[in-house]
This record gives C-alpha cells, sequence and structure tokens, in this order.
C-alpha cells in the first residue's frame, strides 16, 4: 500500500535467552538490545540505565594523554590558547564549552570560527598565522582539522602548536607531532559515536582528572556534568549516532536541559515560546527548534552570534542575541522553501527521481542551506543528494544520504574532481571548481550504478518483531520506551501484527494525518498515521491489513492506553 520494502530482523535465540537472564529483563527487550549492536551486560546496562559512572575513561581516546600533557604546559606557563570550532551547532558548542572550561580555570582564552561563505569548513591558514602574529601559542580545535593535514603541516612551520580534537573521519593525514583525538583512530567501539562537542568533553573530562590528581584544580571531574546540556544539544543537532558515549551524553544532558539553569537556553527558549512552568525539552525539541535556531547563524550570517550568546554574561545581551538567532532562523526557512521548490520542480522536469543519485545546482543558492534541503530531498526520494551553491570560482556543495549508501567514499572515489570534501557516511560536504562538476557528477552516478541497483534505494522498514494485537500489552510498550531517546542509530523499533480488520471510524487530522482504529478478535488499537492522509480512500471498513508500527503508551485519567504510531501499512494476503 505504501510499498515499502518489509526486512525481518533475524534473531539469534541463545545470546537473547542469554542476556535476558544476565540483565533480568525480558527476551524481547533483550533482542531488541542486540539488534543495536549491544551484546554484552556493560554495554546493555550503560544502554538502558545511562549513568555518569558507566563513562569510558576520556583517556581511551588516542592522542588524548598527549593533548592533555600539552594543554598542562601552556596552563603552567601561561601561553596563549586559541579555540578553533566550526560553524555548526557541534562546533559553535564545543567552541563554547572549551573556552567555558578554560573561563572557570581562570585562563583566558581566545576563540575563532571561520565564516561558511568566505572561508569554508576546516582549518585555514590565514587566521592561524594572524594568531601567531597576536602571540597564541597554542590551538585547540573542535569539531574540526582530521580534514586539514596541509593546513596543520604549515602552521607547524611557523613554530604554532596545534591540538587536533574531532569526529569526522580521516581524508588527510596531519604531522606525527601534532596531538590528533580522534575516536575513530581508536579501538573503543562505544567511543565512535562521539560528535565533536562529545570529544570536546571528553578533553575537558581528561583535563579535570590529571589537574584534580596533581592538586591543581579544586573541582571534582563529575562537576563538569554542568556543560551536558551543550554537549547533548549539540551532539543532538549533528545528528550523531545514539549509542555507546553520546547516548550516555544526550540522556544526562536533556536532564540538565530540562533544568534550564543556562541562561543562554533560557534566551532561546523565551524566543522560541517554550519557556512555561512545565517546560519540556526532548530530543524533538533540539532537532525542530533549539539546534535549527543555533545552526541558522552560521548558515545565513557569522556564527558567532550563537558563540557570543553562550560566552556573555550580561542578560540583556543574551536576550539581543537571541532575538537576531530568531530572525536568522527565520531568514533561513524562508531561503530553504525556496530552493527547495526550485530543487524539487528541476527534479520533475528532468526526471531525476530515477537516478542512482541526485546531484543539482544552480547560482542563486545559499551554500549555507543547500544541506538542509539535500536531506529533505534524500528523504522524499530515497536517493543520496548532493546540492550546489555556485559562484564563478568555485562551487561549494552538501549531500545527505540514504543508510544503505556510504556518500563518504563515493565522494572520496571521486575525489580527483574536487578541491576539498569531508563528513562521513550520512553527510559530506564539498568544493570543486564549477568546470569539474560535470565530471564529477558522471563519476558519482557510475559509482552508483556499479554499487547499486535502482531496487536498493526502495524505502526499507525493519520489523524487528511480530505480534498478535492481543500480545501487545502495556509491559511491552513500556519496554520500547525504555530504548528512547530515538534518533541516529537508534531507531524506533518497529514491530508488526498481522491480519488486522479496519474499522469503519477512520479519519483525517491535521490535514495530513490519519488516525484509525484496528481489530484483532476481541482487541482493538488506536493507529497514528503522520502524513499518511492520502491513505485514507484506500482503507475502507472491512479491509485486512498488515500494519509496522511503534507502540506507545499514553495515560489518561489513569487508565493506560495503547497508541500505534504507523511505520508502514500493506493489505494482507
Amino acid at each position: 500500500m505504501d510499498n515499502k520494502i518489509w526486512e525481518f530482523v533475524s534473531q539469534d535465540e541463545g545470546l537473547k535467552l542469554h542476556l535476558a537472564r544476565k540483565l533480568e529483563i525480558s527476551p524481547f527487550l533483550a533482542s531488541l538490545l542486540i539488534n543495536r549492536g549491544v551484546h554484552d551486560f556493560a554495554a546493555a546496562n550503560a544502554f538502558l540505565y545511562p549513568d555518569w559512572k558507566n563513562l569510558s575513561d576520556p583517556f581511551y581516546l588516542p592522542g588524548m594523554e598527549e593533548a592533555v600533557l600539552r594543554i598542562k604546559e601552556a596552563l603552567q606557563k601561561k601561553e596563549r590558547i586559541l579555540i578553533y570550532g566550526d560553524y555548526d551547532a557541534d562546533g559553535v558548542l564545543a567552541t563554547a564549552l572549551l573556552a567555558l572550561f578554560f573561563r572557570r580555570l581562570g585562563v583566558s582564552v581566545e576563540t575563532y570560527l571561520p565564516h561558511r561563505l568566505g572561508e569554508g569548513y576546516g582549518l585555514h591558514f590565514s587566521p592561524l598565522y594572524a594568531a601567531k602574529k597576536r602571540g597564541v601559542d597554542l590551538v585547540i580545535s573542535v569539531d574540526c582539522g582530521t580534514a586539514s593535514g596541509s593546513v596543520v603541516k604549515k602552521a607547524s612551520e611557523i613554530g604554532l602548536d596545534i591540538i587536533i580534537t574531532d569526529h569526522h573521519l580521516i581524508t588527510e593525514e596531519v604531522p606525527e607531532k601534532v596531538p590528533l583525538v580522534n575516536p575513530h583512530l581508536g579501538w573503543k567501539e562505544n567511543l565512535k559515536s562521539l560528535s565533536g562537542v562529545g570529544v570536546a568533553f571528553q578533553l575537558v573530562r581528561a583535563i579535570s582528572i590529571l589537574m584534580a590528581r596533581k592538586g591543581l584544580i579544586p573541582f571534582a571531574e563529575e562537576t563538569n556534568s554542568e556543560y551536558l546540556d551543550l554537549v547533548a544539544t549539540g551532539s543532538i543537532a549533528d545528528l550523531s549516532p545514539l549509542w555507546g558515549e553520546s547516548r550516555t551524553f544526550v540522556c544526562l544532558g536533556l536532564k540538565v536541559l530540562r533544568r534550564a539553569e543556562r541562561p543562554a537556553f533560557r534566551a532561546l527558549f523565551d524566543q522560541a515560546g517554550l519557556m512555561n512552568p512545565n517546560l519540556q525539552v526532548d530530543l524533538e525539541t533540539i532537532s525542530y527548534i533549539i539546534g535549527p535556531r543555533i545552526n541558522a547563524a552560521g548558515r545565513v550570517s557569522s556564527a558567532d552570534l550563537s558563540l557570543q550568546l553562550f560566552l556573555s554574561e550580561n542578560e540583556k545581551e543574551r536576550q539581543e542575541f537571541a532575538k537576531r538567532l530568531e530572525e536568522n532562523n527565520r531568514q533561513r526557512q524562508s531561503m530553504e522553501k525556496k530552493i527547495l521548490e526550485e530543487a524539487l520542480g528541476e527534479i520533475e522536469e528532468k526526471n531525476l527521481a530515477e537516478k542512482p543519485v541526485i546531484i543539482l545546482k544552480k547560482s542563486s543558492w545559499h551554500p549555507g542551506v543547500v544541506g538542509i534541503v539535500a536531506g529533505k530531498i534524500s528523504e522524499r526520494f530515497h536517493r543520496p543528494t548532493i546540492i550546489f551553491a555556485v559562484n564563478p570560482h568555485l562551487a561549494k556543495g552538501s549531500g545527505r544520504s540514504t543508510p544503505n549508501f556510504n556518500l563518504f567514499e563515493a565522494v572520496k572515489s571521486c575525489r580527483k574532481f574536487l578541491s576539498n570534501f569531508g563528513g562521513h557516511q550520512k553527510a559530506v560536504g564539498v568544493s570543486i571548481l564549477p568546470a569539474n562538476l560535470e565530471d564529477f557528477q558522471r563519476a558519482m552516478e557510475d559509482y552508483a550504478e556499479k554499487k547499486f541497483k535502482v531496487e536498493d534505494f526502495q524505502e526499507r522498514i525493519k520489523v524487528e518483531s511480530l505480534f498478535d494485537l492481543s500480545e501487545l500489552t502495556p509491559g511491552v510498550a513500556k519496554e520500547v520506551g525504555m530504548m528512547a531517546p530515538f534518533g541516529e542509530g537508534n531507531p524506533a523499533p518497529v514491530l508488526a501484527s498481522l491480519g488486522l480488520e479496519v474499522q469503519k471510524y477512520s479519519k483525517i487530522f491535521g490535514n495530513n494525518h490519519l488516525k484509525l482504529w484496528l481489530r484483532k478478535g476481541r482487541t482493538f488499537r488506536q493507529a497514528i498515521g503522520y502524513g499518511m492522509a492520502h491513505l485514507q480512500p484506500f482503507l475502507p471498513a472491512g479491509l485486512m491489513v498488515d500494519v509496522a508500527y511503534t507502540p506507545h503508551l499514553s495515560t489518561e485519567e489513569e487508565v493506560s492506553r495503547i497508541e500505534l504510531e504507523i511505520k508502514s501499512l500493506r493489505e494482507s494476503v
């Protein structure tokens, strides 16, 4: 009915029963953990019960010991330090976190964020050279640097010491003497989910641990938990995987956020109309309301606006910064709508939806917004998508991918046409000379056609367990809820029930959503299909359907009720 391919997840029954006994949980909950790569007691305990005491030793990260010793030396010698970040929410909050931490130590540091349009992503030699001229001795990068090996080498040659902290995949080698703190170089799988601000927080933890051992600071390392609101927000906004250490940071950080103790967040909440006695902050709040506002400055003006909101100690200034971010976000929304309409028109006109990869380009498109549009097009057409904003000298593109296509490797295979690139499996940023665009597009299409068949891009849904409707108890729904928060790397569990009868009173609500009631024997369940209103004419009363869904437990007047959030519908065979 919705043309999605159902894939039923196979189970290792022995492992499932072993983990269930070990954790004293149901085999069903154990199967959900196993499906997310959680196979042992320690990992499962950390996943289900995120706690500070379950965090890894930050010195497990490669390069961490060298980085901390160099920072300790800089602090003892009172050297001038520059924090060099990125213009997205992850980079901004990583920069703010380090600056606030050093401020807490009584150390004044400089900060630098590159301009998206004037400079682009990564380390650039010009601001590093200027910093050296000002007397800066040490630069600490956050959320960037891994792809800037040649710049790091050049900066080292003028006597500037650099520490790189990053979470992006390696594209250029950096000089051996430069500490490179990147979880992808290490052996600890649970650390590879970290965002840029997550890695920066591990650096803060490591500095605190070392200095506390030597009696150089008067506070315990655990007091750094006050920064977890920054870590959670940056991680969610950057779509970091919600497993391993990243999940722990997000879960703990959301609790800090809900207290709304940081004035910068209170100013953002106030502008977004969220401040009330019953403030609810969850993953969706960050993804769709707070994250976009922090990102907006880097997209349409200067990311320093967002950074100063978090560094300012003046309430009037903070309110003004938050107000300007609100204006930036409205401007971004307007640009995004226009670009999306034009892009969809071109896709229809040129029949690009049948291509294995969608690549679009236009000179009037804003480079700060094309990534959002690429994500929406990729989601709509289930194709990896790269959109370029072109000027006479350089085309800057941003790409988003589908779950089964490694966009980073695809772009890497075409690197001979590029001026620069970086990113990871699901998202990339690329720069290219306009004259090379056609060759790059052909090379990407060739790569995609060789690696995948067109049917590989058909939307799929993974069904984790089959349930008879009568077996779907509040206990099952509660166990599904234990897996939250859901997001990248931790999708909401999808269950399925077969042979359900559609009842006569299905209806449309909110113009675009579907509400219907389903029956199997004597059991009835209400189901919601977000964005599925178009299916209502095909769901007459009495029709037998198979439904894939995520169950949610709600309580009204002390009565628990299970509601099904529909993920896919098909007519029963």
